[in-house]
């Protein structure tokens, strides 16, 4: 129960970034990662600053074990690039994806939750494993 709770507070922190403003900071992917692959590309315009985003998404610790799974609880997450309302590693990861396209991210920790970690679902200091697939872009 305690580690259901830990899990549905770290997906709560991933959709509203206010709550963990101290532990993450604006970062470029490119720059900070260093490992951002395109699985699939996608079709039409690529998202961008203001566009709203609707992704499934899956995060997973370097062991590979899978700690949030949209897909799996059948609720896709929706945010507007750039409003600050999702760690920072998500709102850049999500830049010039199309939809239907697909990325995997490996999120250093100053892209997330840094060194604090979070609850006892993402220890401190730990590159997360992202891989995000674009269902829905508006402008």
């Amino acid at each position: 129960m305690q580690r259901s709770l830990a899990i549905v507070l770290l997906s709560a922190c991933l959709g509203a970034m206010p709550g963990c403003i101290d532990r993450a900071v604006n970062v470029d992917i490119d720059e900070a990662a260093g490992q951002t692959t395109d699985i699939k590309r996608g079709d039409g315009v690529p998202a961008r600053q203001d566009n709203e985003v609707e992704v499934h998404y899956t995060v997973a610790l370097p062991d590979g074990k899978v700690i949030i799974d949209t897909r799996a609880k059948g609720k896709s997450h929706r945010f507007r690039i750039g409003d600050g309302t999702v760690i920072p590693g998500m709102d850049q990861a999500v830049r010039g994806m199309r939809v239907g396209g697909i990325r995997e991210v490996i999120m250093p920790p100053v892209a997330h939750y840094g060194r604090h970690g979070y609850a006892d679902v993402v220890p401190p200091d730990t590159n997360l494993h992202f891989r995000i697939e674009l269902i829905a872009l508006r402008f």
